[in-house]
């Protein structure tokens, strides 16, 4: 077995799996990207650096992910972290969501997220050495938000998971963590602000970001420390809980 340990990042594509992925790596780790996106993971493979892997998947597909994640086992021979990255998000009022809104935003969020840790958790205890799994959830899941009913409903199992998940793996040495991010300068937070002004014009945007006592967006380098922190020995004691990273936006 490598000595060398394995982080697969879901959503690897984007920006929070992007700088994960390096700062993995930075951290000695040998790093696979999943995503959706073939050509955007190429990209993203070489922003993350050389003997980066990749795996397409689509995590709506449940046997897809139980083949991908049997198959990046059987290659590398260890699995020692899965980064539940993987989101979308729609702001929409409560009025308007439809079936479809609804089963997509789940899907993704809660559903796929559910599959890949359980597949992740089989492979891990096949290779007997515990593991890590960080769920990247939102601070949407602690609070509610008048037009992210759904959204924050996925992202609130995906806090919930993270407890239960906790409890079920802790006799594998498999810890469990969560984050909850809140206004990270992605393309996704981008679509955010685009969606609030075409609702709510720019005096929307402007009060959400009066909310934040840390008057900026964070950096999706900023998520992924805390990412790579999780998984790291130096958080041994931590399984089950869920770590603000909002800028002061939600505080409990």
């Amino acid at each position: 077995m490598s000595e060398q340990k394995v982080v697969v990042v879901t959503g690897g594509a984007g920006g929070i799996g992007i700088e994960t992925g390096k700062i993995f790596r930075r951290d000695g780790w040998k790093v696979v990207l999943v995503d959706i996106n073939a050509d955007a993971l190429t990209g993203a493979a070489e922003q993350v650096g050389e003997g980066t892997e990749t795996a397409v998947l689509d995590i709506r597909n449940v046997a897809q992910i139980r083949e991908v994640f049997a198959a990046l086992g059987a290659k590398l021979g260890r699995l020692d972290c899965l980064v539940n990255n993987a989101g979308v998000f729609r702001l929409e009022p409560i009025w308007d969501v439809t079936e479809e809104t609804y089963d997509w935003l789940m899907d993704i969020n809660l559903k796929g997220a559910f599959f890949c840790l359980q597949a992740a958790a089989v492979e891990m205890k096949k290779f007997g050495n515990g593991g890590v799994v960080v769920n990247v959830a939102s601070a949407a899941g602690r609070s509610g938000r008048p037009t992210q009913t759904i959204y924050g409903l996925s992202k609130a199992g995906m806090i919930h998971l993270t407890k239960s998940a906790a409890i079920s793996l802790g006799e594998e040495g498999i810890r469990v963590c969560c984050v909850c991010p809140a206004a990270v300068d992605t393309g996704m937070m981008q679509k955010n602000f685009a969606e609030r002004r075409q609702t709510g014009g720019d005096k929307d945007v402007e009060a959400f970001m009066a909310k934040l006592l840390v008057k900026r967006l964070s950096r999706p380098d900023e998520i992924a420390e805390l990412i790579a922190y999780l998984a790291s020995e130096k958080a041994a004691y931590i399984t089950g809980g869920s770590i603000d990273i909002s800028g002061g936006l939600d505080m409990h």
